[in-house]
């Protein structure tokens, strides 16, 4: 008969233990984000999709050779102060967002955003163009503001 309370003590002793995590979060503040309407914050430090400005551009072709993976495509035509960029895309199918080419790009223009909602629906909507059409005259200018 001993044996038989014991067991139930036992029982409600790890019933309790068990609860006692449950019961801490019972009483805290829910800190559940309803994502469309509300946005949580990202860190300082985070990587997201590559941004280019190309007024800022000297078309050096330094994040080019930069990358690891080869997946800055740029096209450039003509020398000296009357280069022009043809084509500047980016391909995030591929790019591991380590940040290579942020780091060599001398005026700045090249940067990882904090921009993380990029799902698309084809792959091919992961290539961003930034250069297309008509070519963009480099700004050779920004290398004597640095």
């Amino acid at each position: 008969m001993k044996d038989y309370f014991k067991n139930i003590a036992l029982s409600l002793w790890t019933i309790i233990l068990g609860m006692k995590v449950t019961i801490t979060y019972f009483f805290q503040k829910p800190t559940t984000v309803q994502y469309p309407k509300e946005k949580i914050g990202v860190a300082d430090n985070y990587r997201g999709e590559l941004f280019l400005n190309v007024n800022e551009c000297t078309a050096c072709l330094q994040c080019n050779r930069s990358c690891p993976i080869n997946c800055i495509t740029i096209e450039v035509e003509g020398k000296g102060k009357e280069r022009m960029i043809r084509t500047f895309n980016i391909d995030m199918n591929t790019c591991m967002l380590c940040g290579l080419c942020e780091r060599v790009c001398s005026t700045g223009g090249l940067k990882l955003s904090t921009k993380y909602e990029v799902a698309v629906s084809k792959k091919d909507d992961q290539i961003l163009h930034f250069v297309e059409g008509e070519p963009i005259k480099a700004n050779i200018e920004a290398l004597k503001k640095k």
